[in-house]
């Protein structure tokens, strides 16, 4: 048999059992009140390294110039001329001012041309070299300037010539040609002998040469008839 102070004990036992079992604490937590209470840890994000990117050195960008673009130019002004004589390297100024000035210069024997065709002005090149190499010192000039500033006359007194050689254009040059005088067959510039030339075809038959270069002998050598 329990005595009176066991039966209180277990009576207070009893009660705070049933206290536990009706507290909210003691009761199952649902999962939403739960994740509220203890959010989620959030997991360290896993970073890749960044990969270095490899510099792409550019290349410097050369800038072309007039002289690097020259070999395409030559081709082509050759295409389009080829009796053109081209040069490599630009004439410095006292060159060029002698090209410029070649009628400026003492001669003996003169060939005045007018606009020209590339194969006149080479037959006419190769004339003037034979007649320099083989005869008397020659120039091949154009008469643009002289006729523009009606010069004529003072190049004629410049220069000791033995003659003139004229070609078919440049007989356009109406101040020039005031000059002409005409003596039985014989023709003149301001009294200087003179030879006008026929057009470029009839020289193309080796008679007609050989006539040109026996007239040329007569009047710079005249004694000899033929060389």
């Amino acid at each position: 048999m329990l005595n009176t102070l066991q039966k209180e004990l277990l009576d207070l036992v009893s009660q705070a059992v049933s206290l536990l079992k009706e507290s909210p604490c003691f009761s199952r937590t649902s999962p939403e009140v739960y994740g509220f209470f203890h959010p989620p840890i959030p997991l360290l994000e896993t970073r890749k390294p960044l990969v270095k990117t490899q510099e792409v050195k550019q290349k410097p960008i050369l800038k072309q110039t007039a002289l690097d673009r020259w070999p395409s130019i030559r081709s082509t002004i050759q295409k389009i001329a080829p009796n053109m004589k081209l040069r490599d390297t630009i004439l410095d100024d006292l060159k060029a001012q002698k090209v410029a000035n070649a009628w400026n210069e003492q001669m003996e024997v003169v060939i005045i041309t007018g606009p020209s065709s590339n194969e006149e002005l080479l037959f006419l090149k190769d004339l003037a070299r034979a007649i320099h190499d083989r005869l008397s010192v020659t120039k091949l000039i154009s008469g643009t300037k002289l006729e523009k500033e009606k010069g004529w006359e003072s190049f004629f007194k410049k220069n000791s010539l033995k003659l003139i050689i004229l070609t078919q254009a440049a007989q356009q040059y109406t101040t020039l040609m005031q000059c002409y005088t005409q003596e039985k067959n014989q023709h003149f510039l301001a009294t200087i002998p003179l030879i006008i030339l026929k057009t470029l075809e009839t020289y193309t038959q080796p008679d007609q040469k050989t006539a040109l270069w026996k007239s040329l002998c007569q009047i710079l050598t005249p004694a000899t008839s033929f060389l």
